[in-house]
C-alpha cells in the first residue's frame, strides 16, 4: 500500500485527481453495457501528426559541444535512428484521452457533435456525457487490468510547448548515455537483445553498450510519442492513459477494451441536452455492466441554453 501511495503522490503535480473524458450518447450506453473502457490505437486520432510529430521535433535537437566524443557519436546515431527515410515503428500505442477541462462548449462541440457518426441512431447532439474519472483508480486499472501482451500503461500529461517536448527527449538522451557509461567497462560484453550479424563476409556481435543504449532510446521515444502534440492542440489540455507494446505482440484489433467498474468514475456531467428520454433508454439496457443509478450526477451549465437548431 505504502509504495501504492509513493506512485499516486508523485503524479499529484502532473495529473489532476479527475480527469475527464467526453464521450457521444452511443458511446456513453456502450460502456454502462459493456463495462468495458477502449483504447485506441494513437494513429487513428483526428491529428494527422498523432505520434509521428515526435520525428518532427527529433530533427531540431542539437547535440551539445561540451559532450564527449564518444557521447556525440552515440547522440548522432540515435538522433539519425528516427531521421532516415526507411524509419519504421517498433512499439505501438493504444490510448485514451481526457482533458483538465470539465463541462466546457468547445470540447462539447469537438466530442459530442462534430465527430464522425457511427450508425443511424448515434444522431449529433449535445446528450453526451462528460466522464470524471479518479485518477488513482485508473493508474490502478491500467496497472491490473492491461493484457498480458502489452509492456506497461502510462498516465501523462500531453506536452505542447517546443520548450517541454526538448527537455523531454534531452531527458530520454541523458538515459541513454547513462546506459553507455554503465556498460562501456564491464568485462563481460555479450547481450541478448540483437543476435549475431552474419554475411557471406563476416560475423558480427554488437556491443551491450550500444545495443543497451539504442535499445533504451528507441523504446523510450516511441512509448512517449502519443505524448508529443502541436500545440494547435493545447486549447484541449489533454492527458493521455496508454497500452504499449513491441510490434511483434500487436493485436489484430486497431482498439483494445479494459474491463472497469462504477468505482473508476468520480461522477459524469450530462451534456447540455440530455433529458429524461436518454435516461429511459439506458434504464431499459439489458444486463448492464455499470449500474447507471450507482454514478453520481450533475447537469451541464449549459442545460437549456443551448439547443440543435
Amino acid at each position: 500500500m505504502a509504495k501504492e501511495n509513493d506512485i499516486n503522490t508523485r503524479y499529484d503535480a502532473r495529473v489532476p485527481k479527475t480527469i475527464f473524458h467526453y464521450t457521444s450518447f452511443e458511446k456513453f450506453k456502450c460502456i454502462l453495457q459493456y463495462g468495458t473502457w477502449r483504447f485506441k490505437l494513437s494513429t487513428q486520432s483526428n491529428d494527422l501528426l498523432d505520434t509521428t510529430y515526435i520525428v518532427d521535433v527529433i530533427k531540431k535537437l542539437e547535440i551539445q559541444k561540451n559532450l564527449a566524443d564518444e557521447h556525440r557519436r552515440l547522440l548522432n546515431m540515435l538522433i539519425g535512428y528516427f531521421t532516415r527515410d526507411e524509419y519504421k515503428q517498433k512499439f505501438f500505442s493504444y490510448v485514451t484521452c481526457f482533458t483538465g477541462k470539465s463541462d466546457s462548449r468547445l470540447l462539447w462541440d469537438a466530442y459530442t457533435i462534430n465527430r464522425p457518426v457511427t450508425n443511424s441512431d448515434d444522431v449529433r447532439d449535445y446528450n453526451g456525457v462528460c466522464i470524471g474519472v479518479n485518477r488513482d483508480k485508473l493508474l490502478n486499472t491500467l496497472k491490473s487490468k492491461k493484457p498480458e501482451y502489452c509492456d506497461e500503461g502510462f498516465l501523462e500529461p500531453i506536452y505542447y510547448t517546443p520548450q517541454d517536448q526538448m527537455n523531454l527527449l534531452d531527458l530520454i538522451c541523458k538515459d541513454a548515455l547513462d546506459n553507455w557509461d554503465k556498460t562501456k567497462d564491464e568485462e563481460d560484453q555479450a547481450q541478448d537483445i540483437v543476435p549475431t550479424i552474419r554475411t557471406p563476409y563476416l560475423k558480427m556481435d554488437l556491443k551491450k553498450p550500444f545495443v543497451y543504449s539504442m535499445h533504451s532510446y528507441i523504446e523510450s521515444v516511441e512509448k512517449m510519442a502519443p505524448y508529443l502534440k502541436h500545440q494547435f492542440w493545447e486549447e484541449e489540455n489533454e492527458y493521455r492513459a496508454s497500452l504499449n507494446m513491441n510490434i511483434s505482440k500487436k493485436p489484430k484489433n486497431d482498439y483494445i477494451d479494459l474491463d472497469v467498474n462504477e468505482e473508476l468514475i468520480d461522477f459524469i456531467i450530462l451534456g447540455p441536452t440530455f433529458s429524461d428520454k436518454e435516461e429511459e433508454i439506458i434504464q431499459k439496457i439489458d444486463s448492464a455492466k455499470l449500474d447507471f443509478n450507482k454514478i453520481k450526477k450533475e447537469k451541464s451549465v449549459g442545460t437549456g441554453i443551448i439547443q440543435m437548431n
